[in-house]
């Protein structure tokens, strides 16, 4: 299936016939052109009386709509232009000057940064004096004034619309001026802090998947793939043609992600729509509840065994039940089992849990457990204490986790 969809690509562009070394962005934006060529003649009406749907169907499913704001000194109008829809999100890692100061260049360079950070840098207003603004100069010519140029500030690269998925490309190649004074192609090794739940205006995103470079030029290196599993939720590194499992914490619990693998930058981000986290804007999220649950296991437990529990069934009563296997130690649980083992082991800890799950349904459940969590992990309840306490102890430490089991 690779081969044939590599001969479909060399169909479009014949550089990508051969086996030499090629851009994966470049190649990403080549497939997802064949795709729109392909959506288009599949989708074309075979009569005119019988049109098929609008056409960039790729854009509707991982467009980025951004546009310009400028804002007139003058007459505080405030207008939008150079409205585009692209099917990535490019942000530099340098700052345009650092492209012609090899000082200031090192020192960005060697300087990490948040995702978060470049998208606020890509955005930073600039002032332009002298702008021509057309409702300035509409206004004098109604008044017979003279028309006098104005200042503006203008606010470049301001998202309007994400669409289900999101492409990042971390501007990782670059030009730069050498010693001699020309330009040469050059890779741009700045750490960047990816992060796993991406806020994009009043949408939520999931990271699941990361196409890394690894090498320190232009003309050679090798791309490795993260990727996260519908099926069980689990992460893996696709690495030409050996796929293994990746068990690096911080894509499980919520945390920035800066390299896959050591030597490894991450240069393309894919993520999509969280509609969970957007439905419960307000509340408590449950991956948020169960990041920190995960760190407080590890805190007691190998890391992994609570990578393991947590990673097929997040945001689900049985991740509670794994946890709360996980602290009291069950011996069917270790660190070496597979997650559907540990699924199968996982268990109501005490006979407290088994009367809630019986009389107040699953959500009680989770409840409990989470609460149980709360009295090995933080200490905040006696051992000695009443069900009742520990359940009332839940609504302070867990929030509104019951809702979501």
């Amino acid at each position: 299936a690779l081969r044939n969809m590599k001969d479909a690509i060399a169909a479009i562009d014949p550089q990508y016939a051969g086996c030499q070394q090629q851009d994966a962005y470049e190649f990403l934006g080549c497939l997802l052109e064949g795709l729109e060529e392909g959506f288009g003649a599949l989708f074309r009406g075979v009569s005119d009386d019988r049109p098929g749907p609008s056409a960039d169907v790729i854009r509707a499913i991982c467009g980025v709509t951004s546009l310009t704001r400028r804002e007139c000194h003058c007459c505080s109008g405030c207008f939008e232009v150079d409205r585009v829809t692209d099917t990535a999100l490019r942000l530099p890692l340098l700052s345009p000057a650092a492209q012609f100061d090899p000082a200031l260049r090192e020192r960005e360079e060697g300087t990490p940064i948040s995702l978060q950070e470049l998208l606020d840098a890509s955005r930073q207003p600039e002032s332009i004096e002298g702008y021509d603004c057309d409702a300035c100069r509409a206004r004098s010519a109604q008044h017979g004034e003279a028309h006098v140029r104005s200042n503006i500030t203008q606010h470049a690269g301001v998202l309007a619309e994400t669409r289900d998925v999101v492409v990042v490309v971390l501007y990782r190649f670059a030009h730069a001026l050498d010693a001699a004074g020309n330009f040469k192609p050059t890779k741009v090794n700045r750490q960047v802090a990816c992060p796993t739940e991406l806020n994009l205006e009043s949408k939520s995103y999931r990271l699941f998947g990361v196409v890394s470079h690894l090498g320190t030029s232009l003309s050679s290196g090798h791309y490795v793939a993260a990727v996260r599993s519908r099926r069980d939720d689990a992460w893996y590194e696709c690495d030409d043609e050996r796929v293994t499992p990746l068990s690096l914490k911080a894509l499980y619990d919520g945390r920035a992600v800066t390299a896959v693998r050591p030597g490894a930058e991450p240069y393309i981000l894919f993520y999509h729509r969280n509609a969970v986290a957007e439905a419960n804007a307000g509340e408590t999220p449950q991956a948020d509840l169960a990041a920190e649950l995960v760190a407080k296991v590890s805190t007691v437990a190998a890391p992994a065994v609570a990578a393991a529990a947590v990673a097929p069934v997040m945001g689900t009563a049985t991740f509670f039940d794994a946890v709360g296997a996980v602290m009291d130690g069950d011996a069917a649980v270790g660190a070496d089992d597979a997650p559907a083992e540990i699924a199968t082991a996982v268990a109501p800890a005490d006979a407290a849990t088994s009367s809630a799950a019986g009389t107040q349904g699953e959500a009680a459940l989770v409840d409990v457990v989470v609460a149980e969590v709360a009295v090995e992990v933080a200490g905040t309840v006696e051992e000695s204490a009443a069900p009742s306490a520990v359940i009332g102890e839940v609504t302070e430490v867990a929030g509104g986790a019951g809702g979501a089991g």
